[in-house]
């Protein structure tokens, strides 16, 4: 209620227009639920409904994550901030595909950019991502 709905009120009452869906899913979904299902529940993955596609960057035990995913590579293989992008958030990186397991995960664009939910998600800190699925982004 304090995080969600009275900041969203407050911003109406000062002329702002804010969106409560990005208090709710990093308040709500990707904090409370996201902890509930993990600690209480004892739930390896969160799965949410979003339209939005995530990397998860050296997730421990499963190397094919740690790995450029070729839709992403596509775009950005000629680019100068190739390496900066793979490695970016890691306390150590090489430049290279492999990338270092404290790299938190990164949100991306849904498939189908006219579908696309991940504006709804930019107040996500990018750990909370971890343990996060997005089954219809692809």
């Amino acid at each position: 209620w304090t995080g969600v709905f009275e900041p969203f009120v407050e911003g109406i009452e000062n002329g702002r227009m804010p969106n409560p869906d990005v208090g709710c899913n990093s308040i709500v979904k990707f904090g409370a639920m996201r902890e509930y299902g993990l600690n209480r529940l004892d739930a390896d993955w969160i799965a949410t409904g979003h339209y939005a596609r995530i990397w998860h960057r050296g997730v421990p035990g499963n190397t094919s994550t740690s790995k450029i995913p070729d839709f992403v590579e596509e775009v950005i293989a000629d680019a100068p901030e190739r390496d900066w992008i793979a490695t970016w958030g890691a306390e150590s990186g090489k430049g290279t595909k492999d990338v270092c397991s404290s790299a938190p995960s990164l949100l991306l664009a849904g498939a189908d950019l006219a579908k696309d939910q991940s504006y709804f998600l930019c107040g996500v800190n990018g750990h909370a991502f971890r343990n996060v699925l997005f089954p219809l982004g692809d």
